[in-house]
Formats: structure tokens, sequence, C-alpha cells
């Protein structure tokens, strides 16, 4: 507006410059002579501000034109003298880095505490007259808290109250409360009513850290910044402090932090309600950080869950937050490291959950545990012992065969993940690859802790379990034979087993054994010759399990309890190789996701018993395009005429791309899609229902926002640095179509097959109307007919592409919002 201004203003004063000369043109007569000098007139009205500087400069921008805002506080201070009120400064910018002018007080809200030293009393906060009891780890403890009662109901009102008692529960200060100072330049300060000297419960000691942050709210958004300091010297570094969980680990598996509608976006921050001063009145429940999140990973499987109980939060308005249903990824809920990274320089004081035990953080997960009266535990104990048998230094024993003492990160290992460390996969060479051919394939097993030491296949001990009467898990490896790399069919593999299956050669347990070759490898010959009129290239995989012996089983160790001598099958990253079959050069299949960003949620990724390990690549070999679960499901009695009363099919694709998008989205489907045919899939003697893991939300969204749209979180980029989650070419020969009819158990109405981009899209996007919509624009669903030639491919043309292509005018990445998701 300042910049319309003074365009009108230069305009309006030319305009009179050139009507004064009109008017003086036409005036006739002589010239008179020059007048004297005028007085000096008035110092005129300052002019209007010139035009706004372009983004990134100093000029500033109004708050509610804002599309992001980021804020950083710049400084806390606490006068030496009553009161005793902090002073913070800092600033805010919108997306383009311009400062932001405009905040309202109503719009911004203030938290602090004091991080109180591990091993002191915390004061009884109001109502409650008992202090907590001494913990060994350090602690925030708010200075602003209310009393919170029980509700009279809760929403849903299938919950009950369970809480009996008003409980202090810490809060945030508004800043209609103090005062907030906007200083027009992008920077603002404010000054917190709460006097933080004169509290009775939470006693000021200037000489401890404190942490002071803040949420806005009803502006576009932002971070909730936080900012340590010791009042006594103002210093920020080389004070105690407690960051134990960096935003990076949540972000892995989670995509984003939004508690409390949002506002709260950093794990700092909410470090300043949640200690262990804090409750849920309504539950009982503590909101104390490292109880309610180990709770809330552990869900399902908590004891008291597992027992017929459930656990629950309610919040705001007596929201209910159940997180009872929760199945954490990793399939082994010993993987602390995936929360507590010790290589992460953000979170320096994560050690504490191996060398800092207690009742509060371990009795969240062991919450069959009663400490006091030794209820799966010795009993009468307090946090002070807790170091003695459990602590860095300890040296009590339980299972003299493996580490075996009861130090926190000892009964956290994971068995066989530690052995896997010895062992790896090498394929050296494949040859006789060419079609006719039976191929010879040349294979090494290492050790990379004792120098590569390669491992005698034929009679080390992990890889000689294989008598199914003695040994509890035997030895499974395998090498496996598929292609092609443009997109694998397997034709003529004739594998029975399952559909659409590759070439399977026994390495352990073989009733051909593998023949040592006399450097530590070994060589296999299959069976099988690679069937005539085969082209392009074959992916080859050593695949499976060997079997370690650990002794004599502790409870410790594995949890179900299994006795003596157990075998555990080790998990062990897949190894790959490419060889050509008619290509001169072998040519790998292509790269659509990237195993890594599988593991930020999953830790290792392991399918079908530790049989498939670490290698998406591996995957697809098996859960390919013509791939169906038709023999397990014929197997069953489930045909096309006596289909599955779930979906009401006689067959279910198992194709990768469906099958991957339709276990991550199944819970949200059954949300939004309630109507659309759930996703069933038979498989050996399961049955699996896929509808019960939810894909990870934001953090503390409660679901309300969920992150399935964010195809990064799995996708990585092409050869040519283009993102995979985009169409595929229709022209391309190397992405083909999904097929449901194998093995001659098709539907009478004849063949039917879904085109690639229907396939990876409509796993998702299930409604009739999304469906339909695919087919107007050439795609096929496994509800229209289509016919496919000899290589699978589909007879039609999707042309997905023009619409939901990179730069088009329905972009995937403009439409899935990628954008707003963190890196």
């Amino acid at each position: 507006m300042n910049a319309i201004r003074s365009f009108r203003s230069r305009h309006l004063a030319a305009a009179a410059v050139v009507i004064g000369l009109v008017s003086l043109v036409g005036c006739k007569g002589d010239t008179g002579s020059t007048g004297a000098t005028g007085a000096t007139g008035a110092t005129g009205a300052q002019g209007p501000q010139g035009p706004q500087g372009a983004p990134g400069t100093s000029a500033t921008a109004p708050i509610d034109h804002a599309q992001q805002l980021t804020a950083t506080i710049t400084n806390v201070t606490v006068a030496t003298s009553t009161p005793a009120k902090p002073v913070v400064k800092f600033k805010l910018v919108n997306e383009n880095g311009q400062p932001v002018t405009g905040l309202q007080a109503s719009s911004i809200s203030f938290g602090i505490a004091k991080l109180v030293p591990a091993g002191t009393q915390l004061a009884a906060v109001p109502p409650l007259t008992t202090a907590a009891q001494v913990q060994n780890s350090s602690q925030w403890q708010s200075y602003i808290y209310h009393t919170a009662t029980p509700a009279a109901s809760l929403v849903p009102s299938s919950y009950k109250v369970t809480g009996t008692q008003a409980l202090p529960q810490a809060t945030v200060e508004s800043g209609k409360s103090g005062a907030l100072v906007d200083n027009g330049d992008g920077t603002y300060q404010y000054t917190f009513a709460k006097d933080i000297s004169t509290d009775a419960a939470v006693k000021y000691d200037p000489t401890l850290t404190h942490l002071v942050g803040f949420e806005i709210r009803g502006a576009a958004p932002a971070n909730s910044p936080t900012y340590q300091f010791q009042p006594s010297t103002g210093a920020t570094s080389g004070i105690a402090s407690r960051a134990i969980v960096d935003d990076q680990t949540c972000l892995n598996c989670h995509k984003g932090i939004a508690a409390h509608g949002g506002a709260r976006t950093e794990v700092q921050y909410c470090s300043v309600c949640h200690n262990p001063s804090s409750y849920d009145a309504s539950t009982g429940n503590t909101l104390d950080f490292k109880v309610m999140f180990h709770k809330i990973h552990m869900g399902a499987n908590l004891p008291s869950v597992v027992a017929g109980g459930s656990y629950y939060i309610a919040g705001y308005m007596n929201h209910v937050s159940d997180y009872s249903n929760i199945n954490f990824p990793t399939g082994d809920l010993r993987t602390c490291s995936m929360c507590h990274n010790e290589s992460d320089t953000s979170s320096p004081d994560t050690v504490g959950w191996r060398d800092n035990p207690g009742m509060e953080p371990c009795g969240s997960c062991h919450d069959d545990v009663d400490f006091v009266n030794g209820k799966n535990h010795l009993g009468g104990v307090t946090n002070a012992q807790c170091a003695t048998c459990h602590g860095p230094s300890s040296t009590i024993v339980t299972n003299s065969t493996y580490k075996g003492t009861l130090k926190v990160a000892d009964v956290h290992v994971i068995p066989e993940l530690d052995f896997q460390q010895k062992i790896q996969y090498q394929i050296l060479s494949v040859k006789n690859s060419a079609p006719g051919q039976f191929p010879v394939i040349n294979f090494k097993i290492v050790d990379p802790t004792n120098g590569s030491k390669a491992w005698n296949v034929l009679s080390d001990e992990p890889f000689t379990h294989c008598n199914a009467a003695t040994d509890a898990s035997l030895a499974n490896l395998s090498l496996a034979i598929s292609w092609s790399t443009t997109d694998y069919t397997n034709l003529g593999s004739g594998t029975t087993s399952e559909a659409a299956q590759p070439i399977q050669i026994p390495v352990t347990c073989a009733a051909t054994p593998p023949v040592a070759v006399g450097d530590g490898s070994f060589t296999v010959t299959s069976t099988t010759a690679v069937p005539s009129g085969t082209t392009g290239s074959a992916g080859v995989m050593l695949q499976g399990h060997p079997a370690h012996e650990f002794g004599t089983a502790n409870t410790a160790w594995f949890p179900d309890g299994q006795g003596t001598n157990r075998e555990i099958p080790i998990p062990q990253t897949n190894a790959m190789f490419w060889a050509g079959i008619t290509d001169s050069s072998a040519v790998s299949r292509r790269t659509v996701v990237d195993v890594a960003k599988c593991n930020g949620c999953h830790y290792q990724l392991n399918g079908h018993g530790n049989n498939r390990v670490d290698s998406v690549q591996m995957c697809a070999t098996c859960h390919n395009p013509d791939s169906t679960d038709v023999v397990a499901r014929t197997a069953k009695g489930i045909t096309w005429a006596n289909p599955d009363p779930t979906d009401n099919y006689g067959e279910q694709t198992i194709d990768l791309k469906v099958l991957i998008h339709a276990v991550h989205a199944a819970p949200d489907l059954a949300s939004y899609a309630p109507t659309a045919t759930p996703y069933v899939v038979y498989h050996g003697r399961a049955r699996n229902w896929i509808n019960s893991t939810p894909f990870p939300t934001p953090v503390g969204s409660g679901g309300s926002t969920p992150t399935i749209n964010d195809c990064t979180t799995c996708h990585t980029n092409d050869a040519k640095g283009n993102p995979t989650y985009y169409p595929p070419d229709p022209s391309s020969s190397t992405v083909l179509a999904t097929t449901i009819n194998t093995n001659g158990n098709g539907p009478p109405q004849g063949q039917k097959a879904m085109t690639a981009a229907v396939a990876a899209c409509g796993a998702c996007h299930v409604t009739s109307s999304a469906q339909s919509h695919m087919e107007q624009n050439g795609g096929s669903t496994r509800n229209n007919p289509a016919t496919k030639d000899a290589n699978s491919q589909v007879q039609s043309q999707e042309s997905c592409a023009v619409c939901h292509g990179k730069g088009a005018i329905a972009d995937v990445a403009v439409e899935h919002k990628l954008s707003s998701f963190p890196d």
C-alpha cells in the first residue's frame, strides 16, 4: 500500500507540473521583471514510505501476510532482585527471511522451567502435599502450573474417568498476562507476569539451568523455540543440560512434530510441561516425558495392555488419546537407539537411558512391575538402589553365556542383531546365465569382525542347524535367480509354491550341498535353466538366515521365555548381484525407494522370518507384477467361485507397488473410504487383513494429520535425479502392469490387470470416483478388463504423467503437499 501511495504521489505531482506549463503557455503578454526571493517555506510533512524491499532484505512484513514463521529467542534475563520476572527477547521472520511485525499478545504463550539436578527431592506442587521421590536423573520442573481436576466424563464416553483427585499440571502463560513489546523491526520483548522467585512450591535457584520457550497460535505455522541459560551468570554454554532426544530422531519416522493443535513443534519445548510434576487428573497418569513417551511407543505391547487393559491420556476438553493399539515398527522393543541416538551431537545427554536407571523410566515399559511390593521384581527398593544391579558399573551376572550383566545396556541387547555383525554375504560371480544355460553362482560368507575370515557353510555352527526334530530354528540360506530386471515376472522359473517366484537353490541343509572352491568360497549350480526367449538381465540373491545357539536362555534375553539350547535365526542383509542374460553388460533393476528411509521407522527392514533383510531390491524379485497369493488361497479353498468373504476376491496381487502402498495406507483408508475393499493377503499358513498399523503421524497430532501423503518418506530419486513417486512413462517397457490372473485361476470373465500407475496410486486412491478418473485417462483397474501380451504389457496407455508429472498442472509433489513436510 505504501508503494501504491508513493506511485500516486509522484504521478499527481508530475500532472500538476504539466498543467502548470500548459497554463503558462496559454497566457499571452510580456514577461515581467524577476521579483525578490520569497521567504523559506515551512518544512513539509514526511513523505510516504518507499516500496517494500525484495525478499531477504531488512524491510519488515506484516504477520498476517506470512505463510510460515521462524522464531528465535535471542536472550533471556532475570532480575537479581524481586520481582524476578524473566525478560525474553526474540525475533520473527517469514518464509522469505523478512522480519515480521504485528504479533498480538493473544497469539503467543510462554513457559519456563528449571533443571533440578539428579538426586534432588522434587518439592510437592499444589494440590499434592507429598514430595516426589528422588530420581536418578535430572528433571525439568515448570514454574507455571494449575490444578487439574478429574472430568465428569470423557470424550468419547466409552472411556472411564479413573482419576480420583485433583493434581498439578504444568502449563504456559498467555502473552496477554505479561507485557509484550513489538519493536517494529521484527524483534520483540516479553516480560513474564510470573515472578519465579516467589513461588512457594517451585523454589527459584538462579545457579541452575533454566529453560524458556514459547508457542504461537492464530497466525501462520511457527516453530516453538527454546533458550537454555543460567540466570546467575547469563551463561548459555558450559552449564547442565538435559538433551535426551533430538527433533531429528523423531522426524526420522514421524515427519513432523505437531503437538497440542500443531503449535508445539520441538522436543525441548515439550519438556517445559512434560515433567514429573505434571499429571492427567482424569486418568491419574503422569505426563512426565520419559514415562509417557515410553508407554506411547510400547502401546499394544505394554504388559498392562496385553493383560486386557489400556493406556490413554485425557487432554484438552477431555479429548482422549488412546495409545493401546500402537505397534512400534521395529518389531522389537529393545531397539532403544531408535530414539536414544548416542552418535547425535544434538542430544549429548541421551546416554542417560543406560547410565541412570530408575523406577520411572523402567517401570514405564515394564508396567507389570511393582517395585514397592515386589511383584515381578525385588520389593522395597528405591531409585537410589537401581544402579547397584542395573547401573553402568554393575557386575551382577544373569547369563554367563551371552554378555550377561544386568546393566541396562546389556539387557536391551538383541542377541541376534549383535551376532549379525559377524556375518556378511557376498556373491562373487555368476556364470552360464544365458538362455538355456544352468547358472553357476560363486559366493562367500565372511566375518567382518575377524578380518573378513571366511565361514565354512558346510561345517561351521551357524550353518549346520538342519535337524527339525532338535533345532528350534533351522539355518535357512538359499540363492535365488529372478528375471528380467526391467520388471520381474520370472516366467518359466518352474516355481509352484507361490505364483511368479524366482528359481530357488538351497545352500544350507541342501540335498546337494554347495561345492567348496578352496579360497573360502563355494559354488552352486541351478538345476533349472534360464528359459529360452528370456531377455535382459537377472537379479541373483543370497538370502535367508543362519541360526546360532546362544545356550541357556534367560528371559532377560528372550522375552518369550523359551527354554534351553535355543537356536535363534540370525537376520542377515541379503546380497544382490546383477547378471546379463542377453545384455552384454548386466543392467540392475531401477531403484524406487531407499532402504535407509525404511529403516528410519523399521530399524532394520525384515520380512518373512529373517529371510528377507534390508534389501528392497530383494523384495521386488518375489513381489513382482505377475505375483499373486493364488497358491495360498487355493490351498485354503479360496477361489473366484468361493472367494474370501472379506474382500470377495479369489486372488490378490502382492506386487510390491500395490502391497506397500496398501499396507501403509490401510488404517487411513478405513477412515476416509470405509466402503473400500480391504487389502487381504494369504501367505503360507496365514491370512492377513492388513488394516491395523497406522502410518506414523506427526508427534502429538493424535492421528488427526496423517502423513500418508508424504511420498518422500520412502521414495528416492532415480538415476537421472528425478523423484520416483511420479507416474511412470507410459511408453516405457520397464514398468509392467499388475496381474490379477495367474496359474489359470482367474475370474470367468477373463484376464484382468492394473496398469502401472493405477497399481501404485490406486492402492491409496481407492474411491470409485478415483478409480473412474484413472480409467478415463487410459488406466486399467482390476474392475475393468484389459488384455495383455506375452510380456505382461497391458494394451492400453495411461496418460497420468500429462497432469501429474513434474511441473504439470496437478504435479504429484504439489497435490501431496510434499513441500510442507520436513526433510
